[in-house]
C-alpha cells in the first residue's frame, strides 16, 4: 500500500533528526510540510503529486497567505517553504519512493541538483 503524504513527511523529519539537524530546523521544516499537507490533504498517496499539482500549490493562498493575519507571507518565508518542499521531493526521489521529480520546471534545483546522482 502506498504511503501517504502525512506518513512520508513524518519520515522525512525523522531522517533530518538522524542527520543531526537542530530541533528548531526540524520544527520549521515540519511547519513547511504542514502547509503542503494542508493543500493536498494528509491521506494523499505521494505518487499522486505531479509537477502540475505542485505548481498549483506554489501559487496557492495556502502557501502565499498567512492564515492567522490574512496577509501575504514574506517573500523569504515563501522561498524557504518552496526550498523545503523541493528538498522533500528530492528525498522522495532518492529513496525511490517516487520514480521522477514532481517539480515544475521553473523551480531551480540549485545545489540540490548534485544530490540527484548521489
Amino acid at each position: 500500500m502506498a504511503k501517504t503524504l502525512s506518513e512520508l513527511s513524518q519520515e522525512y523529519i525523522e531522517y533530518l533528526v538522524q542527520l543531526g539537524k537542530s530541533e528548531r530546523t526540524c520544527y520549521t521544516y515540519g511547519m513547511d510540510l504542514a502547509c503542503l499537507i494542508k493543500f493536498f490533504g494528509p491521506d494523499l498517496p505521494v505518487e499522486k503529486i505531479t509537477a502540475l499539482s505542485l505548481g498549483k500549490f506554489f501559487k496557492s493562498d495556502v502557501l502565499l497567505i498567512h492564515p492567522k493575519v490574512n496577509r501575504p507571507r514574506a517573500e523569504i518565508t515563501v522561498a524557504k517553504n518552496i526550498r523545503v518542499v523541493r528538498q522533500f521531493c528530492l528525498w522522495l526521489y532518492q529513496t525511490r519512493v517516487l520514480d521522477s521529480l514532481p517539480l515544475p520546471k521553473y523551480i531551480p534545483l540549485g545545489r540540490d541538483a548534485s544530490k540527484l546522482n548521489a
